[in-house]
């Protein structure tokens, strides 16, 4: 009975000590992390541009170990951008256009409790250009100018870009008059609106400097000089008065790149009133290298002066139970699966934010990385052709025979 009970013990910490050994084997690279004394159950690893070039997209290979080779269960953890909006039909009275020069609405809010900060206007006009002025008054006779510099577009010959909605800050004014400046153009086909709130919570997202690595008529190429994940990019240039069709593209080795997204960038300074779009955003993606495509058309092209990509930091979150120093692996094998663990789920109970972070002290390529080793039907492909051919010659001699021996 003793003999077995040894025997088991032993298999176990040699099972142990072999999943321990695959963790140094199979991944190619590992930082050190240091655990901050203040914590007692769980940690926070910001993780950094060596992260985020060498471990997977889902960061499904990473894996953090404690120094007696025991696996520490970990969360992926970033913050989320939340913003609210909520809109609500409101009626027009009072629409009226000065051939020309103007078109004019009131719209009534009612009895609506808190205040609004938009305006959404239903507008079937395509391909315009307006300049508008949205002023507040609780009697219909006295007015209060709440926005004078902003502009309403519609782009679709060129691009699928349109802005119907002005913004102002909040009021409880029940009645909202919008003015729109035709410019000589027709009056624009206004059929309905909205009002709302938007709030906007606490920015989370952090600024990455990027630096513009080529600079040329038909693209500008930024490089941020890792793999950082973003979802935006901030422009600025000293240019005015220009309204441009944007493509946005990604590449992890400036060579190789995808779209993103198709957007415009614009700024007017027109008749005292001043209005910019500069800050195109685009799905998240883990991108080295940004393209901007800038259709100039036959204008003279845009000075970009710099660029700065927004960003939202990734961390790890961490059970504080293991011991001496941890190491995080990432560049793991392809074929390992991403690890399941409680803390997953428990995460959306923890306030995360209040935990220390550690640090990573310094990266370094495993030396005991092994690639991975093909099976050997893949490097012994002739002689698995050579059996099928065989065993095909086969299968016609005994057909050939058999049909002699019938006939």
């Amino acid at each position: 009975m003793k003999k077995a009970i040894t025997a088991t013990i032993l298999l176990l910490c040699l099972t142990a000590a072999a999943y321990s050994q695959s963790l140094m084997t199979d991944w190619q690279f590992y930082a050190e992390v240091n655990r901050p004394e203040s914590t007692q159950d769980y940690f926070l690893i910001p993780l950094n541009g060596e992260v985020y070039d060498k471990a997977r997209e889902d960061f499904g290979d990473l894996r953090l170990i404690d120094e007696a080779g025991k696996d520490v269960p970990i969360a992926v953890y970033s913050q989320e951008r939340k913003a609210t909006k909520v809109m609500q039909a409101a009626g027009i009275i009072n629409k009226g256009i000065k051939e020309g020069e103007f078109t004019t609405l009131t719209v009534d809010l009612g009895e609506r409790k808190g205040p609004v900060n938009r305006i959404e206007l239903e507008i079937s006009s395509k391909n315009f250009l307006r300049q508008v002025k949205v002023e507040g008054s609780t009697d219909l006779s006295n007015w209060i100018l709440l926005n004078s510099s902003r502009y309403i577009f519609d782009s679709s010959e060129q691009t699928v870009a349109r802005s119907t909605s002005i913004v102002f800050d909040d009021t409880t004014y029940r009645y909202l008059q919008v003015t729109i400046f035709d410019g000589g153009d027709n009056p624009l086909d206004i059929h309905g609106s909205y009002v709302g709130l938007e709030q906007t919570a606490k920015e989370v997202e952090i600024v990455l400097p990027a630096v513009i690595v080529r600079d040329s008529s038909s693209a500008i190429v930024f490089d941020m000089g890792h793999n950082f994940p973003s979802h935006g990019v901030a422009l600025e240039t000293n240019d005015k008065n220009f309204h441009r069709k944007v493509g946005v593209y990604g590449s992890k080795d400036g060579e190789n790149y995808s779209s993103l997204m198709q957007g415009v960038i614009y700024r007017y300074e027109l008749d005292g009133a001043h209005d910019e779009l500069l800050t195109i955003p685009y799905a998240e993606s883990f991108y080295r290298f940004i393209k901007l495509e800038i259709h100039d058309g036959n204008n003279k092209p845009l000075s970009i002066t710099h660029g700065s990509f927004l960003s939202l930091p990734r961390y790890l979150l961490a059970e504080a139970k293991g011991i001496g120093v941890y190491r995080l692996y990432y560049g793991g094998a392809p074929q390992h699966y991403s690890p399941r663990y409680d803390l997953e789920q428990l995460i959306r109970h923890i306030n995360v934010e209040s935990k220390p972070q550690a640090q990573m002290t310094s990266h370094s390529a495993n030396p005991g990385y092994q690639p991975p080793q093909k099976h050997w039907s893949e490097e012994n492909q002739w002689l698995l052709w050579s059996i099928l051919v065989m065993a095909v010659a086969f299968l016609i001699a005994l057909i050939w025979k058999n049909i002699k021996s019938i006939t």
